[in-house]
C-alpha cells in the first residue's frame, strides 16, 4: 500500500518517483533485485538437466524415456514432434512466464505499467522461441518450478497486502488526526483598526 501511495502520489514526476521508491526500500531494508536470486540457484540446475537429456540416450540404450506415457519421450524437443503433451509443456513454459509479469505490473500505473506489460509479452515470444528448442524433459521441469512460484507468490504477496492494509488502518484509527497546510504565497495578513 506505501508503494502504490508513493507511486500515485509523484505519477506526474517520474524523477521524484524514483527517489521516493529508493528512500521507502532503504527505510524498509527491501531489495528489489533479491528476486532474481531464485533463479540464479535454479540456473545450475536446469542446464545440467539439459546437458543430461541431451546425452540421455548415449547413456542408456534401452530406448525412449517417457512420462507416465503423457509425454513419449522426455528427450526430445517440440520442434522434432509435434505431440499435444510437448506443446502443453510448450505454451506452459510461455504462459507461467508471462503470468507473474503480468501480477507484478498490475500494481504500477501509467508509463511504467504499460513498458512492463510490453516487457512480458516480448518475454513470452522469447521464451517460446527457446522452448522450442529445448528437450521436453527441461520444459517440464520448469513448468512444475513455475507453477509452484507463481501460486506461492500470489499467496503470500495477497498475504503480505492484507497484512499491511490491517495495519495501516489500524495505525490510522488509532493515530491524531494531522492536517498538513500549505501556503502558496506569503501575503500580510489585514489587521483590525483600532
Amino acid at each position: 500500500p506505501k508503494m502504490l501511495e508513493i507511486q500515485e502520489r509523484y505519477a506526474d514526476d517520474p524523477q521524484r518517483q524514483a527517489e521516493e521508491m529508493q528512500k521507502f526500500y532503504s527505510e524498509n531494508k527491501f531489495n528489489p533485485m533479491a528476486g532474481c536470486l531464485p533463479l540464479l540457484i535454479q540456473m545450475p540446475i536446469l542446464f545440467a538437466l539439459f546437458t543430461l537429456l541431451r546425452h540421455l540416450p548415449q547413456y542408456f540404450n534401452d530406448g525412449t524415456f517417457s512420462f507416465f506415457n503423457i509425454l513419449p519421450d522426455l528427450t526430445t524437443t517440440p520442434s522434432a514432434s509435434f505431440a499435444d503433451g510437448f506443446m502443453v509443456c510448450l505454451i506452459l513454459f510461455a504462459v507461467l512466464t508471462l503470468i507473474p509479469q503480468l501480477y507484478m505490473s498490475r500494481n504500477q500505473t501509467g508509463q511504467q505499467a504499460q513498458s512492463m506489460r510490453m516487457m512480458a509479452v516480448v518475454m513470452t515470444v522469447m521464451m517460446l522461441w527457446m522452448g522450442w528448442s529445448l528437450p521436453v524433459g527441461v520444459l517440464l521441469y520448469y513448468d512444475v518450478s513455475s507453477a509452484w512460484q507463481v501460486i506461492q507468490q500470489i499467496f503470500v504477496t495477497q498475504k503480505v497486502i492484507d497484512k499491511a492494509k490491517a495495519d495501516e488502518e489500524e495505525r490510522l484509527k488509532n493515530a491524531p488526526l494531522q492536517v498538513e497546510v500549505t501556503r502558496r504565497e506569503k501575503k500580510p495578513r489585514p489587521h483590525k483598526k483600532k
